[in-house]
């Protein structure tokens, strides 16, 4: 099981919304993250944190909230850059837009691919619990930041079952 010091949170909005929830789960997590990012800036991000020495042994990585995925083969390429000495966790995606479930799907199957990457399930926890919704029914509330990574917790937690 990762400590903070050893996790890199990647991403959009979600994980900027959930950053406090975050250090409080996994104190000294860095993050690379800012809102409206999406999966096709993944494989830069990640090739830029490479080189600058940010990304560490276990990542989190959350796109899609605004656009989901519209190329599946992106995820794949994000995960290679990582390679497959580092623990993986892709979170699924929650909201009202038409592409949830096809880009969770997406998640589900590629995840299922590698050994070395595990799915946060958001879109299930945060469905039996929608009261942890902002108004906007899709980024976390104070409490739900909390939900967010438990939720990232479980899937880093299932690497050591």
């Amino acid at each position: 099981m990762p400590t903070g010091d050893e996790i890199t949170a990647i991403g959009d909005s979600l994980i900027v919304t959930s950053a406090d929830g975050l250090e409080v789960q996994f104190p000294g997590i860095n993050f690379i993250a800012k809102s409206n990012r999406q999966w096709h800036q993944a494989p830069a991000l990640v090739e830029q944190g490479l080189a600058d020495g940010t990304i560490r042994r276990a990542v989190i990585l959350d796109f899609g909230t605004n656009a989901g995925i519209p190329d599946p083969d992106v995820v794949r390429q994000t995960i290679e850059l990582l390679g497959p000495d580092r623990m993986i966790v892709i979170v699924t995606i929650y909201g009202l837009s038409t592409f949830i479930d096809a880009s969770n799907d997406y998640i589900r199957e590629i995840a299922s691919e590698y050994p070395n990457v595990a799915v946060a399930d958001w879109h299930a926890a945060v469905s039996a619990q929608p009261q942890m919704l902002q108004a906007d029914q899709t980024h976390p509330n104070i409490e739900g930041m909390y939900l967010f990574a438990e939720t990232v917790d479980g899937a880093f937690r299932s690497f050591v079952e």
